[in-house]
């Protein structure tokens, strides 16, 4: 199965945040469990943009934002063409990935889906 990560649960693979327990382990237990992580092919850009932001506003300096974008280019998933996106019947991970008994759930089109 391929997962289709955004720039939200990427952003809390180098940040510390709500939730960004979950979204670090969601990314290894996928990549254990034979998942494809992939993503859409502006997620430099708009995870690059999170950066900035934090730049702005003096969380962090710009030596720390390069240092940081650095570390998100190593975890990047493989980025995929926005037209081929809404083509292929894939799941989407949004931020409201929850943890349940049963492992990981997501909402998708309403509905909870476990993956393991």
């Amino acid at each position: 199965m391929t997962l289709v990560v955004d720039a939200s649960v990427a952003a809390k693979w180098i940040f510390n945040e709500s939730d960004s327990d979950l979204a670090r382990a969601l990314r290894l237990d996928a990549r254990r469990q034979g998942f494809e992580l992939v993503a859409p092919e502006i997620l430099p850009a708009e995870v690059g943009n999170v950066i900035g932001k934090r730049v702005v506003r003096g969380e962090i300096d710009p030596a720390e934002a390069r240092s940081v974008f650095r570390e998100f280019r190593d975890l990047c998933p493989a980025l995929v063409r926005l037209s081929g996106l809404w083509r292929e019947r894939w799941r989407c991970l949004f931020d409201s990935v929850i943890r349940s008994t049963t492992g990981y759930t997501w909402r998708w089109r309403g509905r909870e889906t476990a993956y393991w």
